[in-house]
């Protein structure tokens, strides 16, 4: 019995010794490419995905409009506590490395 693989594709290449796997072929014979793997997967998903809009009783989704949802809310400005700390010791670390490399110490 032959191995059948999504959208019922023969899917015997991938556990044949010989040939190659990521490009379908086999022998010189032409059977599923990962492409082709990926458009059954694509779409499955986007079905599985208006099955459940349908269910939460969502509108189907129209390709023309543009949605947007999204807030902003300011929430600080600076550095955290331990970010200062960790901010000022890269600053140390580069003058440092700077200052040895002016004097020849550093390469």
């Amino acid at each position: 019995m032959p191995i059948r693989g999504p959208g019922g594709t023969d899917g015997s290449h991938a556990a044949s010794p010989v040939g190659n796997y990521s490009t379908g072929l086999v022998n010189g014979a032409y059977f599923t490419t990962l492409g082709a793997l990926r458009d059954v997967r694509r779409a499955w998903r986007l079905a599985q995905a208006e099955a459940a809009r349908a269910r939460a009783g969502l509108p189907a989704i129209d390709e023309t409009t543009l949605v947007t949802a999204s807030s902003w809310t300011y929430l600080s400005s600076g550095y955290r506590p331990g970010e200062e700390l960790l901010a000022a010791q890269v600053r140390h670390d580069i003058a440092h490395t700077q200052r040895l490399k002016q004097e020849g110490d550093f390469s």
